[in-house]
C-alpha cells in the first residue's frame, strides 16, 4: 500500500440505467436487469437504479481507461497508488 493521497474517478462510459459499457461474461436465468428504483438491496442505494440478477449465475466486467478518466501517466508511474474498484 502507499501513501498516495486517495482520488475517486467516475466510470460515466458505465452507464448505470441501462447495460451499456459492460460485458457480461455469464448472464443466466433471467439475466442482469436495471431496477429503479433498487428494492431489495439490503441498505440503501446512493443511485436511484440498480443492476440485479436473478436465480442463476450473472456476471459483469468493465475495462476502465485511467488516463481517459483523468489519472495522468506520470502520477500511475510515480505514486504507483493503490487501485480500489466499487459498484457505489
Amino acid at each position: 500500500m502507499t501513501n498516495a493521497p486517495l482520488v475517486y474517478f467516475e466510470n460515466s462510459f458505465a452507464v448505470l440505467s441501462s447495460c451499456v459499457g459492460w460485458n457480461f461474461k455469464s448472464n443466466g436465468g433471467d439475466q442482469f436487469a436495471v431496477e429503479k428504483p433498487p428494492v431489495g438491496c439490503g441498505e440503501p442505494s446512493p443511485r436511484d437504479t440498480c443492476f440485479v440478477t436473478s436465480f442463476h449465475s450473472c456476471s459483469k466486467e468493465q475495462m476502465i481507461n485511467l488516463k481517459e478518466v483523468g489519472a495522468a501517466p506520470s502520477f500511475m508511474d510515480l505514486l504507483q497508488p493503490e487501485i480500489v474498484i466499487s459498484e457505489w
